[in-house]
C-alpha cells in the first residue's frame, strides 16, 4: 500500500524562536498556519501537517544533535539552494543549511 506522511510533530526547546523560524521557513514553502495557541501551533501544505510545541521543562535543556537517536533533519525539495529567501531565512537565525543531492532532485536539510 502507498502512503505519505501526514504529520509530523516536533518538540523545541524555544517554542517563541522556534514558531518564528518555521512560520517563516514553511510560509515560504506555501504551508499555511492551521491552528495556533499559545503553545502549540500547526502548518499544512494540504498534503503534510508540521506541529510545534514546547517541549517539558525537565527535557527543554537537551540539546539537538542529529547523530542521537531519534529526528536527523528534516528535508525539503527545491529548486535551487541559492534561492535568496530560504537563504535569508536560515542566515538571520543562524540555522544550518545542507544542499543534498539524490539524483536530479535537490534537497535542503
Amino acid at each position: 500500500m502507498k502512503t505519505s506522511l501526514q504529520h509530523l510533530s516536533l518538540n523545541v526547546s524555544d517554542f517563541a524562536k522556534s514558531a518564528s523560524f518555521y512560520k517563516d521557513l514553511l510560509g515560504y514553502f506555501e504551508f499555511k498556519i492551521q491552528s495556533e495557541g499559545e503553545d502549540y501551533i500547526g502548518f499544512s501544505n494540504g498534503a503534510t501537517d508540521i506541529w510545534l510545541g514546547p517541549a517539558e521543562l525537565k527535557y527543554s535543556g537537551n540539546k539537538f544533535h542529529r547523530k542521537n537517536p531519534g529526528l536527523n533533519h528534516l528535508a525539503f525539495q527545491v529548486g535551487s539552494r541559492e534561492d535568496d529567501a530560504v537563504q535569508g531565512t536560515t542566515r538571520e537565525r543562524e540555522a544550518r543549511l545542507f544542499e543534498i543531492q539524490r539524483g536530479s532532485k535537490e534537497f535542503l536539510a
